[in-house]
């Protein structure tokens, strides 16, 4: 498999133990989003109906790995999407000195380093 995700950790735990949502523009950057994704609908009686996001954890919601990664023959997380991943996932700092490995170390996740 060629590996098109040079993530710092590459250990994939983000993409395992939060929720992952995309948004409607990011669908459209990468229509496998809004294939496979769940949709969230527009709760307000004004644009009801309206998808405002997709939630890409398998199974709709937390708890189950992100669609779009998978593990090569090391165990290493692979983005299969990561040229055109979700704007949430791009601003996500997994490395660790960030909000985002904040939250991981609070889950009482350890973060890989290299």
């Amino acid at each position: 498999m060629t590996d098109p995700s040079p993530l710092p950790c590459r250990c994939g735990v983000c993409c395992e133990a939060f929720r992952v949502e995309a948004t409607p523009a990011d669908a459209l950057r990468e229509p496998r989003i809004a294939e496979l994704g769940a949709p969230v609908y527009c709760q307000d009686d004004g644009e009801a109906g309206e998808v405002v996001a997709y939630v890409l954890n398998r199974g709709g919601g937390p708890g189950g790995p992100c669609l779009f990664l998978e593990r090569d023959a090391l165990g290493r997380g692979v983005c299969t999407i990561y040229a055109t991943r979700p704007d949430a996932c791009r601003r996500f700092d997994c490395a660790g000195a960030g909000a985002g490995g904040r939250q991981l170390l609070t889950l009482g996740y350890a973060i890989p380093r290299e």
